[in-house]
């Protein structure tokens, strides 16, 4: 039983854990000003939230990392199984914390209404949890494809999130 409901519990824990943090993630730099300090030294808005992505999947994502390796062990998860859950957490943890990055840099200057936030959080992490949790439980010719698939959204989030990032830092700090 533990190995069918193993994968929807780190799902839950990662969704969980960025939607929580979504507010956060630039929010206190905006509003003492040192995102504009940064800036200001030479740094790119770009470069700033490249780092704040890679910071806030250390701080959030990584000490999950051993809690699912610890979870893998008690609940007797097969070997293979647990390299595949591994695999498919490291991939979607930071495509997720990508999209909070996005979601909590549109959200700047929203005092009012955070469930804007999550609601991105989610819509937009479906597909790297159909892809996960398939990866997780399908046979190893359709593995494959869907870690390449996994692969390449992670990569596109990546690429994408710290130039949209940037742009909306820009933009709210023009208009604070």
């Amino acid at each position: 039983v533990f190995n069918k409901i193993n994968i929807g519990i780190i799902w839950t824990l990662i969704l969980f854990s960025n939607t929580l943090a979504v507010k956060k993630i630039f929010q206190d730099d905006f509003d003492d000003n040192s995102i504009v300090m940064f800036h200001l030294s030479g740094l790119s808005y770009e470069i700033i939230a490249a780092v704040k992505i890679i910071v806030q999947w250390f701080y959030l994502q990584l000490p999950f990392l051993f809690a699912v390796i610890l979870a893998n062990i008690l609940l007797n998860i097969e070997i293979h199984n647990q390299k595949k859950i591994l695999i498919s957490f490291l991939i979607g943890s930071l495509i997720i914390t990508c999209i909070t990055s996005i979601s909590g840099s549109m959200n700047l200057l929203n005092k009012k209404n955070f469930a804007v936030g999550s609601l991105i959080i989610m819509i937009f992490s479906i597909p790297v949890i159909v892809f996960g949790v398939g990866f997780v439980n399908s046979i190893e010719e359709i593995a494959k494809a869907q870690l390449n698939i996994l692969l390449s959204l992670m990569f596109f989030f990546l690429a994408i999130s710290p130039w949209i990032c940037g742009l909306c830092i820009k933009i709210s700090v023009q208009n604070k």
